[in-house]
């Protein structure tokens, strides 16, 4: 069965019982990217005003308290100079269960993102977990269970 999970950041639980945690949590685990768009990674996510940006390494924890951790490494290139650089990103977040949908808010990312987004929707289905959709469809294998702090 396919779930939605929706990333962005720390546990939102509303006292009128709409979002409740996820117990026992059937998205435990360590989640290590291993294609984008169909291509093994490292691989261009995307180009934009003529510099690639590779995602060259990216890993989602959900640990079964409904905290999780979302570390990325990621390539600049410049085509018109050749310029590289690399970045490391570390975003902390907290998720609960919100009907069918898995949900997360108020992500802290170090060093500073760029852009963070509002929220993100994931389908967490056995031992995949997948981002987004045709060219930029993130697929991650599961490579552990039961994740604590």
């Amino acid at each position: 069965m396919q779930r939605l999970l929706s990333l962005g950041g720390a546990l939102v639980l509303f006292a009128s019982g709409c979002g409740k945690p996820i117990e026992p949590n059937p998205f435990d685990g360590v989640f290590v990217l291993r294609t984008v768009g169909g291509s093994h990674v490292p691989a261009v996510t995307h180009v934009a005003f003529a510099t690639e940006y590779w995602t060259l390494a990216d890993t989602i924890v959900l640990r079964g308290d409904g905290s999780g951790e979302w570390k990325s490494r990621y390539s600049r290139h410049d085509l018109s100079t050749g310029l590289r650089d690399t970045t490391r990103t570390n975003s902390q977040f907290s998720y609960y269960l919100s009907d069918s949908m898995v949900r997360a808010s108020d992500i802290t990312c170090e060093p500073m993102c760029q852009r963070v987004p509002d929220e993100r929707d994931f389908t967490v289905d056995g031992e995949w977990l997948t981002l987004g959709s045709g060219s930029s469809l993130h697929r991650y294998e599961r490579i552990t269970s039961s994740v604590t702090r």
